[in-house]
Parts: structure tokens; C-alpha cells; sequence
């Protein structure tokens, strides 16, 4: 099995988020840590990403299933 490496650039593209939510969830535990291959080199094992995309996605069906709704792209109702 070959491990992928990407760039910050296509880690942003791949998940839909900005180059800082990348550093600062990465920083918090909230997002998968980039590796340091050289003094101002990191890259990300995009194996890792997938999964944490694939997390994210199976939350949100659990959210789903709990509230009683199908995992469709209709957006949160949140009470006024």
C-alpha cells in the first residue's frame, strides 16, 4: 500500500476549509497532525484525511439517526 502525501493547498481542497482551520484544528486534536519531512516541509498522509472525512460523515448520519431524519443536504433547523 503506497501512503500519499498531499500539500496544505490540496489538504484545503479535499475537505472544503481554509488554510488556518487546517493549523488550528490540527493544533487542537481536532484534525489529523501533518508531518515534518524537512525544516519548513510538512504534508499530510491522505489516508488520514480520508478518515477523518469519513468520521465526519458518520457523525453526522449518528446526528441524524438520533434526531429521527434521514442524512439528506437540507441544512440544521435551529429554534428562533
Amino acid at each position: 500500500m503506497s501512503e500519499k502525501l498531499l500539500r496544505l493547498g490540496e489538504v484545503c481542497r479535499m475537505c472544503g476549509i481554509g488554510k488556518s482551520s487546517v493549523w488550528a484544528w490540527s493544533a487542537e486534536g481536532m484534525f489529523p497532525k501533518p508531518i515534518h519531512i524537512g525544516r519548513r516541509t510538512t504534508r499530510w498522509f491522505e489516508e488520514e484525511i480520508e478518515a477523518w472525512q469519513a468520521e465526519r460523515t458518520a457523525e453526522r448520519a449518528r446526528r441524524a439517526a438520533k434526531n429521527g431524519k434521514g442524512v439528506g443536504h437540507e441544512p440544521e433547523q435551529h429554534p428562533a
